[in-house]
Order: structure tokens, then sequence, then C-alpha cells
């Protein structure tokens, strides 16, 4: 997988904010894309915080004040995908852009604002049952 650099997205969250544009404000959740740069101020601990800031960029801005941010882990592991919530804290959501995006399809992120399925636009993200027009068996 390509490293991020500055403020450029891998190919299939690039393919995701563009499909994200073409629907309604807020139809997929309590969210919206932001590349907007991930201050150190965030961070008690200001190595950490300067550390995280060179190898992150913003994503996503939720209601709620909280940012999600793609972190390069170095190495040559996938960008991870990183909650900065609006209290300052900070965790992983997924491991890489693929799981991020198959998290946010289920409603299983475990972030409130990116979980809403009373939103209106959730429903499209969702797997529908098939049917073959057949009652069934016998």
């Amino acid at each position: 997988m390509a490293h991020h650099s500055g403020n450029t997205l891998p190919p299939l969250l690039e393919d995701f904010a563009r499909w994200l544009e073409t629907r309604e404000h807020f139809a997929l959740g309590d969210f919206e894309l932001s590349r907007a740069p991930v201050d150190e101020a965030w961070f008690e601990d200001a190595a950490a915080g300067a550390t995280l800031t060179r190898s992150a960029t913003g994503f996503l801005r939720t209601f709620d004040g909280s940012q999600v941010i793609l972190v390069d882990p170095g190495a040559g592991a996938p960008l991870a995908i990183v909650l900065l919530d609006s209290e300052g804290e900070f965790r992983t959501i997924a491991s890489s852009p693929e799981e991020f995006l198959s998290l946010l399809a289920t409603a299983t992120t475990g972030v409130f604002e990116l979980d809403d399925e009373t939103t209106p636009g959730w429903r499209w993200t969702r797997p529908r049952p098939c049917s073959t027009g057949s009652s069934g068996p016998g």
C-alpha cells in the first residue's frame, strides 16, 4: 500500500471521499470530510503530539469536534485510522483504510457519530437480503 504524504489520501479513501461528497450533508452520520492538519496542542504529551502530527493528516471531523485522522505507522504498514476525541483522548479505530470502510459500512466503528443508524443515508451502506422469489424448500 502506498504511504500517505502530506495531505493526500490513499486511492480507496479518495474514492470514498468523492462518493461521500455526492451525498446529502451528514447523510451517513454526524461527520464531514475534513483534511485539517492535526494540531500538536491536542495532546498533553508534547513529544507524542509532535510525532503524531508529523505522520498524520486529518480525514473526518465529527459533530462533537472529534477528528478522525490517518496515521502512517511506518515500516510499510497500512495507514491506521485514529480517533482524536473531543476530550483529547485518542484510540485506533482501524488498522487500515479497508478495515475502516468495512466498520463504517456496518456501523461498528465504536464511534457513535460514525455509527448512528438513524441518519438518512446510513441504510445505503447496509447489505440487503437477496430475494429469489421462491418461498424456500418444500
